[in-house]
């Protein structure tokens, strides 16, 4: 390895995203505004930091990110600097702030997100306008994505220093479908705290932590919050692409060696024995290919053993039955030997009893951001979320069978996940199972050979002449690990004939802890905090812990 440790902590956060993320417009990179498209200006309060320099790094929603460490924000006025860019067609886009040195603040891994025109962040809470006016805002507006059960909706919300407003607080009114507005004067406050309820009993109040909203317009659905008006009139969105396409092909996970759908296969029709054996799979089924040796908390060195690295996932289906196939590698025989195998959880997956989930978008006119009810985390306390709302179905289960209750989740009619018995089929009654067994049936294992202790960072997967082959360093295959599963079509609502003339959408996340530390298709959101501590145990990844969105396309099955 070329790179020194020390680029770890230079790397951050959100190195893995930035990698794939060259291309950003000039008048982006000078902090200037351009002329054709919608801009924003960025206002980040410097008050309770000591850093030298402040840098934006951002991406126009549905575009790249910056390359690291971002767009050099200007001093704006006492307390503030600014950055002023061009968003081209978005609305709106998601940021981060650093200090050109490693030190980031990324809304707690969430990033912000942030709208167009003059937007703020003091102390984590997003606001609208322009701070150094003389005449500061004093109101805000409140949009509020309201279960469907509520016959109204109350905003109960305290101005910044100020008094909270009596139960159940100030009634909302529809302002358009799906949504409830409210405008508050908070006279010389600069935000306020927010909970809302349905005026009978029911409340969201973020989990017991309320909701820190700025001044202007702030939005908040499923437990997340935001700054653009979802009541503006937007144009007419481009026709439903073709699903036998990824839907964003430019989507980068963050590496060469991954891939979705490789060469255009979606799996095939086979006769599918469920034993873990996997000798009816061949390579052309493989409908997600991982790398080895990308498990998060290698980068924090190899004394957990990345016995969760999820390396391929292939799809095939009969007239009854979906069938999954995906293997994990433990490749720390050749990275790290001094280590001995078989390192955490005696170097096997079904040792342990750790949570996986199966994504599935089943029905093209339906589907959620996969959270129970309005999160911010999803069936099973999991902290992960998929940003482009395709979700309907998920099944989560563990890594060691016959443990727990292992069960296949669908939508409410909220459009969200809940533990109702008309929503939850439990794997034995829905005719769901699944086996394992020992080894691989690739023919290599392509990864790179190092760890976090040699300076090894998420970034590095980007670099392509980094990997080899690691059977071919002296892997063995004895240390890998094969799962196969069935689920039944009529589970799913669907029969051979739908499968194969619409398909279906899938990605298979594994955990580790409550967050998700690997997922096929590959997302650079199960390595955005790789190389930060883990909150008890500092010497692995916080990715054990944080809250994970998911932006990657699905992989597709059937069609």
């Amino acid at each position: 390895m070329s790179r020194p440790l020390a680029a770890a902590a230079a790397t951050s956060v959100m190195a893995l995203l930035a990698a794939a993320s060259a291309a950003y417009t000039a008048s982006a990179a000078s902090g200037t505004s351009g002329t054709s498209g919608t801009s924003a200006t960025v206002y980040y309060s410097t008050k309770n930091h000591s850093w030298t320099t402040y840098d934006l790094h951002y991406q126009p929603n549905g575009g790249a990110w910056t390359a690291l460490p971002g767009v050099t924000m200007e001093g704006a006025c006492a307390d503030w600097v600014k950055a002023t860019v061009d968003l081209g067609s978005a609305t709106g886009l998601q940021a981060t702030f650093n200090n050109g040195s490693g030190t980031w603040d990324n809304n707690g891994g969430r990033n912000y997100a942030l709208g167009a025109g003059a937007v703020t962040v003091k102390d984590g809470v997003v606001g609208t306008g322009d701070p150094c006016t003389t005449d500061p805002l004093a109101t805000a507006t409140v949009y509020y994505a309201a279960d469907a059960g509520w016959p109204t909706a109350n905003l109960h919300y305290a101005p910044t220093g100020g008094a909270w407003t009596t139960v159940p607080g100030v009634g909302m009114t529809e302002a358009c479908e799906g949504w409830y507005k409210k405008t508050v004067d908070l006279g010389s406050a600069t935000g306020l705290q927010a909970t809302f309820n349905n005026g009978s009993g029911t409340w969201d109040n973020n989990g017991g932590r309320n909701y820190a909203l700025g001044t202007g317009i702030t939005t908040v659905k499923n437990g997340q919050t935001g700054t653009t008006d979802p009541c503006a009139t937007t144009p007419t969105p481009d026709p439903t692409p073709d699903p036998t396409t990824p839907p964003d092909p430019d989507f980068d996970p963050g590496g060469p060696n991954y891939a979705t759908n490789p060469g255009g296969h979606v799996g095939q029709a086979a006769a599918v024995t469920v034993d873990g054996k996997a000798s009816e799979w061949t390579k052309d089924m493989i409908v997600a290919q991982g790398v080895a040796n990308d498990d998060p908390r290698i980068f924090r060195g190899s004394h957990e053993g990345p016995v969760y690295d999820l390396y391929s996932l292939s799809a095939a289906w009969d007239d009854a039955n979906l069938y999954l196939m995906w293997q994990f590698t433990n490749v720390t025989d050749v990275t790290d030997p001094a280590q001995g195998y078989p390192t955490s959880d005696n170097g096997k997956p079904y040792q342990g009893d750790i949570p996986q989930s199966i994504a599935l978008d089943v029905d093209p006119d339906r589907g959620g951001e996969g959270l129970l009810g309005a999160g911010p985390a999803g069936p099973w306390d999991l902290r992960t979320s998929f940003a482009r709302g395709e979700v309907d179905h998920i099944a989560n289960f563990s890594s060691k069978p016959g443990v727990g209750q292992p069960a296949l989740f669908s939508l409410n009619t909220a459009g969200t996940f809940d533990y109702e018995p008309a929503n939850v089929q439990k794997f034995g009654a829905a005719g769901i199972t699944y086996k394992y067994a020992d080894g691989l049936t690739s023919s290599e294992v392509t990864g790179i050979k190092a760890t976090g202790n040699a300076g090894y960072v998420p970034a590095d997967l980007a670099d392509a002449d980094l990997y080899e082959d690691l059977l071919a360093a002296g892997h063995s295959q004895a240390q890998d690990t094969t799962y196969e599963m069935n689920i039944p079509l009529e589970a799913l609502g669907i029969d051979r004939a739908t499968l194969e003339s619409q398909g279906l959408g899938l990605m298979l996340v594994s955990t580790f802890g409550q967050s998700a530390i690997g997922s096929l298709p590959q997302d650079p959101t199960v390595l955005d905090t790789a190389t930060e501590p883990y909150g008890p145990d500092n010497s692995t990844s916080h990715e054990k812990d944080d809250f994970d969105v998911f932006r990657a396309p699905f992989a597709r099955v059937g069609h």
